[in-house]
């Protein structure tokens, strides 16, 4: 099993270098022939990061427009994204 922290675009120059190589490695890994699986706790903490504007200044759901689909509620008190339930 493999696994890659999530963290905020390098501010610094000394803190591209472990960003660059994790996005070649996410962009080599899904790109290839061979199936990629993500554990539902991985793929609900990876949304829970990446929306959350205490760690991002602008959260990447907010940034691309994109619309959440989550049965946790609790997106639902972050202003300027777009969550829906989708079994509601």
């Amino acid at each position: 099993m493999r696994g890659i922290d999530v963290w905020p675009r390098p501010r610094r120059a000394r803190e591209a270098a472990p960003h660059e190589r994790a996005r070649a490695w996410a962009e080599e890994t899904l790109s290839g022939a061979e199936a990629v699986g993500f554990a539902w706790p991985v793929l609900l903490g990876f949304a829970r990061v990446s929306t959350n504007p205490r760690i991002y200044e602008r959260p990447l759901a907010i940034e691309h427009g994109a619309e959440l689909c989550s049965r946790d509620n609790d997106f639902a008190r972050f202003s300027g994204v777009r969550w829906v339930d989708p079994l509601a």
